[in-house]
């Protein structure tokens, strides 16, 4: 389907060259030609509003693709890390700082890589709808 939007366009930019070629320059009528020159111009602008408005739909499908595997990482790793997280609650680290100290020293990255910091930790734990008994 890109490739028959891509031939239309191009189709159509070989029209208002053919246009432009036909112009004769060479004639007297100055104001006949002003005014072809400036009908192949509007054409020319409408064409090129027209492409840039559209955008390529191949594009639209791949950021929305990669969006989408974006969103799915995280998914599975704030799924990942949910249980670790809650455990060590559970075993008394529940304050901000606590946290980021046990996130330090174990295997876990932060999502984006990095080290950890407290507004990481913090930020996270509002992903994983998590609240800290201290901060």
């Amino acid at each position: 389907m890109a490739s028959t939007e891509a031939t239309k366009r191009l189709q159509r930019a070989k029209r208002i060259l053919a246009e432009l070629a036909e112009i004769d320059v060479n004639g007297s009528d100055y104001e006949a030609l002003a005014a072809k020159v400036h009908i192949v111009q509007v054409k020319a602008k409408s064409a090129l509003a027209e492409m840039s408005k559209r955008g390529n739909p191949e594009i639209a499908k791949a950021r929305n693709a990669a969006v989408d595997a974006q969103e799915k990482k995280y998914l599975t790793y704030h799924e990942e890390v949910r249980p670790v997280i809650t455990a060590w609650m559970n075993e008394g680290h529940d304050s901000i700082q606590a946290i980021q100290e046990k996130l330090e020293a174990s295997a876990i990255a932060p999502p984006r890589g990095g080290d950890w910091s407290y507004s990481k930790v913090y930020h996270l734990l509002q992903k994983l709808e998590i609240r800290p008994t201290r901060t």
